[in-house]
């Protein structure tokens, strides 16, 4: 379960091909001190056959309770991604759909 869900603050350089580049930098912004609010990524190893994981959901309730307890807000926003969205020619980021 080490790579399937990272907070802002634990991902790292070598997990920024699975976070997707947004995901990332979100993620570097927090760390160096941004005003970015606190997140998380779910990477590609928290899903098998198209489904997610029941450890991935457990760690995705855990930051969701975190960050619901230390703001006293549960508002949050999604954005979706997929692994063959971008490549070092073409991106198509918002091609797929988000709920």
């Amino acid at each position: 379960m080490l790579d399937m869900v990272k907070s802002f603050k634990e991902l790292t350089p070598e997990l920024e091909k699975f976070a997707g580049g947004k995901g990332y930098m979100l993620s570097r912004m927090f760390q160096d001190g941004y005003p970015v609010p606190e997140g998380f990524v779910i990477l590609p190893a928290a899903f098998q056959e198209g489904e997610l994981k029941s450890e991935a959901w457990n760690k995705i309730q855990y930051y969701l309770n975190a960050i619901k307890e230390k703001s006293g807000k549960s508002l949050f926003a999604v954005r979706s991604s997929a692994l063959s969205e971008d490549s070092q020619k073409a991106s198509f980021a918002g091609a797929t759909y988000s709920c």
